[in-house]
């Protein structure tokens, strides 16, 4: 079978479009959110909140009219979306819980060993306690349980119930029922997502869950090195060699296929869903958000768009080559510099505080017109009132 080449702009454009991104059609509001979900499946939970958090960045990039108070009612008021871990701690449709038992399982045993390895294994030993205190008092945060004084772990001070709780929410007992800030509510599992807790997965064995897995992932990336990575992470899907399995029957079915990129003999990897979307890039800016499902697979952004980003949030100051919480520019298809705004906790300025384009920029002017449409609407989607330092863009 003969394998296709596409230019690098070429799958710039069908990644782009294919992630929702500057595109000619737009989802709107909380329904867009929902359609976002149904189409990359998960996105990643960060709790920093700097210019807000990323997974309300992923989706203001992405949905119309976008509200972070649209995500909060689907996730605690509506109970459409679930906390849960998919590719690292994740946001994905309550309707998929049943097929994360096994991700469940490997968290379950992941956990424990933690546990173990923090010298904190007795949290294991109030978990009856815990539960029973849920079920007789209803939704409980860490705070409110008085089981033991903060102790000493190798990871610092923390409350036992702390660690039991974290334990029973990874081995699916527990959900988040609220969050306040990066505090988190709990409740039974079985008051988050109803009947679902009944309800078995739709794999019957191993081999069934990793075909279900693997495909889902790929969804959620669009295009895809067959590569050991964060983007591949996860039980039984991080080995190149099972995927070298899985892939080629996933190629036999027609749903994912092989292809080149103009000089570059390297194979790639693109769901077939790919080819099937008809929007269309459009003149329009969006703010990226560092862990964007766009941006997972850092090396084949760097291939793709010739552009290297490190989110250095966890990156000594000294060592910073740009700023703690930079914002991946996108113009159409093509990534055209980083942002950086100050941490934003009110609804008064956005201010930026750093601002770099990338090299072989040669329409800065009509990229700029753009940027100010985009910033007046990262501004509205935080309520602030105005946005100041765009002379740094302008780099006066």
């Amino acid at each position: 079978m003969d394998i296709k080449t596409y230019t690098k702009k070429e799958v710039r454009d069908l990644m782009v479009s294919y992630h929702m991104i500057n595109i000619n059609s737009f989802f709107d509001g909380k329904t867009g959110v929902i359609e976002v979900f149904d189409k990359l499946k998960s996105i990643q939970y960060d709790p920093l909140n700097c210019v807000s958090r990323n997974s309300d960045l992923v989706l203001q990039a992405r949905v119309n009219n976008y509200k972070e108070n649209h995500l909060y009612e689907l996730l605690y008021v509506d109970k459409l979306l679930i906390d849960g871990w998919d590719k690292q701690m994740s946001i994905y449709k309550a309707s998929d819980f049943p097929n994360f038992i096994r991700i469940r399982q490997a968290r379950t045993i992941g956990a424990k060993n933690t546990l173990n390895y923090r010298g904190v294994s007795e949290a294991l030993e109030h978990q009856d306690f815990i539960l029973d205190e849920i079920k007789t008092k209803g939704p409980l945060y860490s705070k409110d349980f008085n089981i033991k004084k903060a102790q000493k772990d190798r990871w610092g001070s923390s409350k036992i119930s702390s660690h039991t709780l974290d334990y029973l929410f990874h081995s699916g007992k527990l959900g988040i029922n609220n969050k306040n800030g990066v505090l988190k509510q709990f409740d039974l599992m079985e008051n988050i997502v109803g009947e679902l807790i009944e309800q078995p997965p739709t794999y019957k064995n191993d081999d069934e869950f990793i075909k279900w897995y693997l495909l889902r992932r790929i969804k959620s990336l669009g295009v895809f090195q067959n590569k050991s990575s964060v983007a591949f992470c996860g039980p039984l899907i991080d080995s190149k060699k099972t995927r070298d399995r899985y892939f080629q029957e996933l190629e036999e079915k027609n749903q994912i296929m092989k292809f080149y990129i103009e000089d570059d003999n390297k194979e790639y990897y693109m769901y077939k869903g790919v080819l099937d979307n008809n929007a269309k890039i459009i003149d329009k800016v969006s703010f990226l958000a560092p862990l964007d499902n766009l941006l997972w697979d850092r090396d084949l952004v760097s291939k793709i768009f010739n552009f290297d980003y490190r989110w250095e949030v966890y990156t000594p100051k000294i060592k910073r080559k740009y700023g703690y919480y930079v914002l991946p520019v996108i113009s159409g298809s093509r990534i055209i510099g980083r942002i950086e705004f100050e941490n934003y906790q009110t609804n008064n300025e956005l201010k930026i505080i750093g601002f770099w384009w990338e090299e072989n920029i040669d329409d800065k002017d009509k990229q700029i017109q753009l940027i100010s449409i985009a910033l007046e609407t990262f501004k509205e989607y935080l309520n602030a009132k105005k946005v100041t330092g765009k002379k740094l863009i302008r780099g006066e």
